[in-house]
């Protein structure tokens, strides 16, 4: 998201919040890109490959109690599907 500075002075509330969750926003003067609002990493938040890692750990123990509830073999095509299900839902 692209802004310019007038609105970001008058909506800086929504757009800390905006960039926190993720949201790219970009303060312009003159229709120029100046500076872009990025969340500064927090302790006990995780960032990047941790989230990735954090992640890949959740789903794996989804598909290790999915699959002892069904008494199959484990495979490989039921964690992806998982995991593509997991970030659809996630909107990531």
């Amino acid at each position: 998201m692209k802004v310019n500075m007038l609105e970001a002075k008058s909506q800086l509330s929504r757009l800390v919040k905006q960039a926190l969750e993720g949201e790219d926003v970009i303060i312009a003067s003159d229709g120029e890109p100046m500076v872009r609002l990025v969340p500064i990493a927090r302790k006990g938040h995780l960032r990047g490959w941790g989230k990735l890692r954090k992640l890949a750990g959740v789903i794996r123990r989804r598909v290790h109690a999915r699959d002892r509830r069904r008494s199959g073999p484990k495979s490989k095509g039921r964690l992806v599907r998982l995991l593509l299900d997991t970030q659809v839902a996630s909107g990531g």
